[in-house]
């Protein structure tokens, strides 16, 4: 019997409503073809419903809870009932083996399903024999029903391997969904202890620079007043930068500055913190960008900020241009350039 995984990948609605349809089909031309005689009509029409009942739900049930001899059990009411069909519609009722041959390759092994369809075909060879239909047109209706019990196993192959490969296609996708999440995170997590790191070392350099000018002050304040103000100046200063930094670093671990914004809208910030330091800043953003992924985006903007900041602490510069180039197929440029000492900085992905 097939297992409940490989069950899963049916598209059982659509299944149900096809063959529903044919069983339809079948009665309509039983009905059609035979001589109007009320009790047995009553008992077909009762046959046909024990039949679509027992074979559309007991379907359902099976795919839900495959048990061995639940379908057993399954297949050999569905048998007895087409039987009874076979002989009161004289034959007229081939059709109906058609739904069954799909259950039986929906629900069993491929040697079960053919050996399903071959007992189907006895069954039917039989009827045609016992109401007295001669050989030949016995052999053109077998081989008949033989190219579409063929056909019913093609098609459902087919149809489960469409199913396989999409269900196999839709996890795939999601895996992918998985570890890009996971990658951001990794990535978040990275730069969250990277800033702290950042804050501890930041705040223990002004500290210590701190301490060593108070130090002097408190030692020289008796004997040179002037000397200790300055230092008690220096200290300040120290002091005021420092928070400003720290204060800059905490503001970043509260949020990722490219989160829910672009990327030159998220370097327009930095662009405007140089600027209010005192060097004249330009953003150029020319052409373009392409799709750029959050952690992409993320190390760009650190890049410019680590870029910016070097030129206001080293370069000695009173103007710095910064651009976004994305004019370049498959490129991204970025390039800090200013007007101080120093090498032209340029990075570019791919």
């Amino acid at each position: 019997m097939k297992t409940r995984n490989q069950l899963a990948v049916f598209p059982q609605r659509q299944y149900r409503s096809g063959l529903f349809l044919l069983i339809v089909a079948a009665y309509v031309r039983i009905l059609v073809s035979m001589p109007f005689d009320p009790p047995r009509v009553a008992v077909l029409v009762g046959l046909g419903l024990l039949y679509t009942v027992v074979g559309l739900f007991g379907l359902e049930y099976c795919w839900r809870s495959p048990s061995r001899p639940i379908i057993l059990a399954y297949f050999i009411v569905l048998v007895v009932v087409l039987g009874a069909i076979l002989f009161l519609s004289l034959g007229e009722g081939f059709l109906l083996l058609v739904p069954l041959a799909a259950y039986s390759i929906a629900l069993l092994p491929r040697r079960g399903a053919i050996a399903m369809c071959g007992l189907l075909l006895l069954l039917l060879g039989f009827v045609d024999w016992s109401v007295g239909d001669t050989w030949k047109s016995i052999l053109l209706i077998v081989f008949s029903m033989l190219a579409l019990c063929v056909f019913v196993v093609v098609f459902t192959e087919a149809v489960v391997r469409e199913a396989q490969a999409r269900n196999a296609l839709g996890e795939a996708h999601q895996r992918l969904r998985e570890y890009a999440a996971h990658i951001e995170t990794l990535a978040t997590v990275a730069e969250r202890n990277r800033l702290a790191r950042e804050v501890h070392d930041n705040l223990g350099h002004y500290l210590t620079t701190i301490n060593v000018q108070l130090e002097a002050a408190r030692a020289i304040l008796d004997v040179n007043p002037t000397r200790a103000r300055k230092a008690l100046e220096q200290a300040q200063k120290l002091a005021r930068d420092g928070l400003g930094e720290i204060r800059e670093s905490v503001a970043a671990l509260r949020a990722l500055p490219t989160e829910n914004r672009s990327l030159p809208e998220a370097l327009a910030d930095l662009v405007r913190e140089s600027q209010a330091a005192g060097v004249s800043t330009t953003l150029l953003v020319p052409g373009a960008l392409p799709p750029l992924s959050s952690p992409v985006k993320f190390a760009l903007y650190r890049i410019a900020q680590e870029g910016l900041t070097n030129v206001r602490k080293y370069a000695h510069a009173t103007h710095v241009d910064l651009t976004l180039d994305g004019t370049e197929e498959h490129m991204v440029r970025l390039r800090v350039q200013d007007d101080g000492v120093g090498s032209l900085y340029t990075l570019s992905l791919i």
